[in-house]
């Protein structure tokens, strides 16, 4: 209970931080494990576009025009640079004949300036500008393929999971019938109370189980948020969430069991009919 208080304690802090202040006390109580509001499973046929989304892609991108950018401007420093200035006004010797038409004046000065003597400089800047467009491609490839990677990880994993958490309910409802079973034999006289106790642990060893395969599949859930770039979109709305569903309990078919047992059963939600 104190390392689960110190690790919500931690959680609590880490969302103060995120969200740059105090978290506000009108926020609801968290739900039972199970129970908690989670996307959509992923649909098919998702396009690989969504990487697009993804804050460290559109970064690279970025980067990467803005060196093919530096390339083009390293590259007109080698141009000659024309520059044309014009003025205009009045002179007049006698101030009467100042707004006359004689007394208009223009002038038109024409400039070139040809980079002789910076070219070794242009031309440093503009094998500096092409290495780091090079250097930015680069990123930008390998910034892709870490995010295939995690995508292709987080779906593979979301695949194990599904697996695993079926499995793991069959496991579950087993172990229950054996517990059940073991008691029963028990009261007849045919079996020791330490197979009873053995495949009670059984039991809670399978339920704790199924807890962390479903712990773990809703992490991976987050996860494929994440790795997708913020979720995906159907209709230009987010899935919705999923249905409720309580993967903890063991129905276990009615059978002749002693009263202390079928309160705690249908006291903890494992089903009725003892």
């Amino acid at each position: 209970m104190a390392q689960a208080s110190r690790l919500m304690a931690e959680d609590e802090h880490m969302l103060t931080e995120l969200v740059g202040g105090k978290m506000p006390e009108f926020l609801p109580p968290p739900r039972p494990l199970g129970e908690q509001t989670v996307l959509r499973d992923l649909p098919a046929g998702l396009p690989s576009q969504l990487l697009n989304q993804r804050p460290d892609i559109r970064a690279a991108e970025h980067k990467l025009r803005q060196t093919n950018a530096e390339i083009g401007s390293a590259r007109a420093a080698f141009f000659p640079k024309f520059t044309l200035s014009a003025t205009e006004g009045n002179n007049a010797l006698q101030f009467n004949h100042l707004f006359s038409k004689f007394a208009e004046t223009w002038s038109l000065n024409p400039q070139m300036t040809i980079p002789v003597l910076t070219w070794g400089v242009n031309l440093g800047n503009l094998r500096t500008a092409e290495s780091q467009a090079k250097q930015a491609a680069s990123e930008y490839q390998k910034t892709a393929l870490a995010a295939i990677h995690e995508v292709s990880d987080a779906l593979t994993a979301r695949d194990t999971y599904l697996r695993q958490e079926k499995h793991t309910h069959l496991l579950v409802d087993a172990t229950g019938r054996s517990y059940a079973l073991a008691w029963m034999k028990y009261q007849e006289g045919i079996e020791n109370y330490q197979i009873v106790l053995e495949q009670q642990r059984s039991f809670y060893t399978s339920q704790l189980s199924l807890i962390q395969v479903e712990a773990a599949r809703f992490q991976n859930m987050v996860t494929v948020y994440r790795v997708l770039g913020g979720g995906w979109r159907k209709n230009g709305v987010l899935d919705a969430p999923v249905e409720k569903r309580d993967a903890t309990k063991a129905e276990i078919p009615a059978r002749k069991r002693p009263t202390w047992l079928r309160g705690w059963w249908e006291g903890n939600g494992y089903g009725k009919g003892f």
